[in-house]
């Protein structure tokens, strides 16, 4: 089975809500699918923190794709720049850069 094709992106922090267990940020795909949600609890974890999860979760597709791409190049199949590139990207977004 294959996950949710790229790109995912994580969604604003909402803090507001009838039920307190629903804070947190939602985890999306382009087309709109729900990927999950990062909860957030001010008592266990701090705003920064939830964002910082939420990030290196949606930026999973991306590392994954980077991490073969790399696994190629140790294996020595030929990597582009513009692969280099995608995983310098790729981090990038899992780092909120």
């Amino acid at each position: 089975m294959s996950h949710t094709p790229a790109p995912w992106f994580a969604g604003s922090l909402r803090e507001s809500g009838a039920e307190p267990e629903f804070k947190g940020i939602d985890i999306g795909a382009a087309d709109g699918l729900n990927i999950g949600l990062v909860y957030y609890d001010p008592i266990q974890s701090t705003r920064g923190e939830c964002r910082a999860n939420a990030r290196l979760i949606s930026a999973a597709p991306d590392l994954l794709a980077a991490l073969e791409c790399l696994f190629d190049a140790v294996n020595g199949k030929h990597v582009t720049e513009g692969d280099c590139n995608q995983a310098a990207a790729a981090i990038a977004k899992a780092r909120g850069e």
